[in-house]
C-alpha cells in the first residue's frame, strides 16, 4: 500500500497542481522551468479571429494595426523574461505569421519574412531579443536609484542570457534605445536579404 503525503497550511490540506498562473503566465511543474503556451495561443487565435471577422471591409495595413495593437501584446507579455527555448519561440513566431498569411492573402507554405521587414516590422525572434535588451538596459540604468537593483544587476551583467543577446547583435548596454531598435531592424533586413 503506498501512501500519500499532505501537505497541511493551517490544519487544510494544500492540493497539489499541475500548473499554477502566476501574473497572467501559466507554469507547469516540471524539473525546469517550463510554460503552458495552450491558454496564450487559445487568447490569441480567439482575439485574432474575432478581430479578423469584424474587420473584413477595411483596409489591410489598418487591420494589422489592430491586430497589431490587440493580439500581439497577448503573445510578447513578459515574454522578455521568460527564458523560452527556441521550440516555443519559433511556434510563438508561426502564430504571429499566420496574421500576416490572413491579412495579406498568403498560403500557409509561402514566407511572410520579407514582407514584415517591408513594412517596417520585426519577426517575434527579433522582437523578443529587441524587448531582452532593452529590459536589460533599463534594469541597468535604474541600478544607481534602487540597492535591489543594484544587486540583480550584478546577476544580469554576468547571465549567459544577457551575454549571448548582446553578442548575437554586438550591441552595449550603454546604446541609446533607438540605436539598440536600429540594430535589431538592420540584422533582421540582412536575413531577410531587404538593403
Amino acid at each position: 500500500m503506498v501512501r500519500q503525503l499532505t501537505l497541511l497550511l493551517a490544519g487544510r490540506p494544500i492540493s497539489w497542481a499541475d500548473k499554477i498562473k502566476y501574473l497572467g503566465i501559466y507554469i507547469c511543474s516540471n524539473k525546469v522551468f517550463t510554460v503552458d503556451l495552450a491558454p496564450i495561443r487559445r487568447k490569441f487565435f480567439i482575439a485574432v479571429n474575432v478581430i479578423l471577422n469584424n474587420t473584413k471591409s477595411t483596409s489591410d495595413f489598418v487591420r494589422l494595426q489592430i491586430l497589431e495593437n490587440q493580439c500581439l501584446p497577448i503573445l510578447t507579455y513578459a515574454i522578455e523574461s521568460l527564458n523560452l527555448n527556441q521550440r516555443y519561440i519559433k511556434e510563438i513566431n508561426s502564430w504571429w505569421n499566420m496574421v500576416y498569411r490572413k491579412c495579406f492573402n498568403f498560403n500557409k507554405w509561402e514566407s511572410v519574412k520579407e514582407l514584415i521587414c517591408r513594412l517596417g516590422r520585426l519577426d517575434i525572434h527579433h522582437l523578443i531579443s529587441m524587448r531582452r535588451l532593452l529590459f536589460y538596459k533599463r534594469l541597468l540604468s535604474s541600478v544607481h536609484s534602487n540597492a535591489l537593483l543594484s544587486k540583480f544587476s550584478i546577476y544580469f551583467s554576468t547571465c549567459s542570457e544577457y551575454f549571448s543577446v548582446q553578442h548575437k547583435y554586438v550591441i552595449k548596454t550603454q546604446y541609446s534605445y533607438s540605436n539598440i531598435k536600429r540594430l535589431i531592424f538592420n540584422s533582421f533586413a540582412d536575413l531577410c536579404g531587404v538593403g
